[in-house]
């Protein structure tokens, strides 16, 4: 953390943008399961569950995305943040950093 990351202008309140609509999201109805069928194969059932876990945000106010992401281990070191964002340059929102 530095002083230029808690600025409230253009930092926090973009970060405030950013978590108002994860909230909002988070507080509308969930779409349905993808269920597998004769025309939703196993192969196309996997891509359709990834996209519904990517529009569901669970409790913790975290898109649901986060329990298939590509790496397992979390980095120790967080990314160094975008120029006046609060999310790092290589995620570009607050829900992809997530």
């Amino acid at each position: 953390m530095t002083p230029g990351n808690v600025r409230w202008d253009p930092v926090i309140k973009s970060f405030a943008q950013h978590w108002k609509s994860l909230k909002d999201r988070k507080d509308e109805s969930d779409p349905d399961t993808p269920k597998i069928t004769k025309t939703l194969t196993v192969i196309k059932w996997t891509e359709a569950f990834a996209d519904f876990l990517n529009r569901v945000i669970g409790t913790g106010t975290i898109p649901l995305s986060y329990v298939i992401r590509d790496e397992e281990a979390v980095p120790a070191a967080a990314p160094p943040l975008a120029t006046n964002q609060p999310y790092g340059a290589e995620f570009g929102s607050v829900e992809v950093e997530l």
